[in-house]
């Protein structure tokens, strides 16, 4: 067993000790001897203290590509705590390998948390759409598409289960899709039509346009955001007028999508919108444009090469393209601020940041993984969320 897993191994067990970076770090890419002996500190350890491990994990795992825990966290699938799966479902958000639809089919059909249920079945409408991609073998994708149908067709199921399962079945080339959608669509309960919503998005059909045009000027803050989405996924560039009107919503997750959307449809009409949200006095949302921007301006030099050769971009091109807005710093309405907001450069850490003990405050994570609220909703721990809402 390598040195520092030994050392984080007896700092997790000793819960005076913070969980630091260096720790999280010790617990990445294990082999299957030191797999079993953090397995075996697991059943040392309070309930609280798990919370606060698993929930440092994944936090630690979306900011650094290069650790990995999936080994463990297929483990905790089985764990007796229903909060624990839960989160450990989440935490395998990057985890595509097929044989990861044979462990989350059995939790749908039938672990007795619903919650848990919830998320398996929007974890497998990430297969379904690695399916639709030709990135798993299509008898896998079926296994998952059949166990989201059963899920659906199951009168003992609840909404919550079944709003996902819609959402993540959406994503199938399925004859049935279109009809699971309809049926959702005028379902009585609200949040069904909600997800029937950005079910239609998940389709990446155009059939569905006219639908989420029309809920794009829903009075429910909900459905307008989720519209939204469904607009941008489909790429509609006949919503960018509304989608424009959105960025300016009073209600912040509207905005979001919205800005989001943009991103995905791109246009000069787009951009000018997203360059003026990044100047919000909101944090958020400057963050979400900024990284909208970043999303259009790749799309952009994305469309380029394909239409341009290799050997025809030279350095004249080159300058061209990167000067593509027209505007000089004077004029393109944004202060050094500004510009800073779209500068990918500062989407990255500063790795020494992590290098100290005192990085991250135990208290800090326990009281995250102490607060029940944080972990009573599904949706807590959805993708996109993030990684869904």
């Amino acid at each position: 067993m390598k040195r520092e897993l030994g050392q984080a191994l007896d700092r997790l067990r000793d819960e005076q000790h913070t969980i630091t970076p260096k720790v999280l770090r010790a617990l990445s890419d294990l082999s299957r001897s030191e797999l079993h002996a953090l397995q075996a500190t697991w059943g040392q350890i309070s309930t609280k203290r798990r919370h606060a491990l698993l929930a440092g994990l994944i936090a630690y795992a979306e900011e650094h590509i290069e650790v990995s825990y999936n080994p463990f966290l297929r483990w905790l699938l089985r764990d007796d705590d229903p909060v624990i799966r839960r989160m450990t479902i989440t935490g395998l958000w990057e985890d595509n390998d097929e044989a990861l639809v044979g462990l989350l089919v059995p939790i749908l059909l039938s672990d007795p948390a619903s919650d848990v249920r919830a998320n398996a079945a929007d974890a497998l409408g990430r297969f379904v759409l690695l399916g639709e991609l030709g990135e798993i073998p299509p008898e896998t994708e079926s296994r998952a598409v059949e166990t989201l149908r059963a899920s659906l067709d199951s009168p003992a199921e609840v909404m919550a289960v079944r709003r996902l399962a819609v959402e993540a079945i959406a994503y199938a080339s399925d004859p049935d899709v279109r009809s699971i959608i309809s049926r959702a669509y005028v379902d009585s309960d609200a949040a069904m039509r909600v997800s029937a919503v950005r079910a239609m998005g998940n389709t990446g059909d155009d059939y569905w346009w006219p639908q989420i045009q029309t809920e794009l000027n829903n009075a429910t803050p909900t459905m307008r955001a989720q519209a939204a989405y469904a607009a941008g996924e489909l790429e509609a560039t006949a919503a960018l007028p509304q989608l424009v009107r959105l960025v300016d919503d009073p209600e912040e997750e509207v905005c979001v999508a919205a800005a989001r959307a943009l991103g995905y449809i791109g246009g000069s009409r787009a951009r000018q919108a997203l360059l003026k949200l990044a100047q919000s006095s909101d944090q958020l949302l400057r963050e979400v444009a900024r990284e909208a921007l970043s999303e259009l301006e790749f799309a952009t030099v994305a469309s380029l090469t394909e239409l341009l050769d290799d050997s025809a971009i030279d350095a004249d091109t080159e300058v061209v393209m990167a000067e593509d807005d027209g505007l000089t710093d004077e004029d393109d309405g944004l202060t050094d601020e500004g510009d800073e907001l779209i500068d990918d450069e500062l989407a990255w850490d500063d790795e020494d940041s992590w290098d100290s003990e005192d990085a991250w405050d135990s208290e800090n994570w326990e009281a995250g993984a102490d607060d029940e609220e944080s972990f009573d909703d599904a949706d807590d721990f959805d993708d996109d969320t993030a990684w869904h809402r």
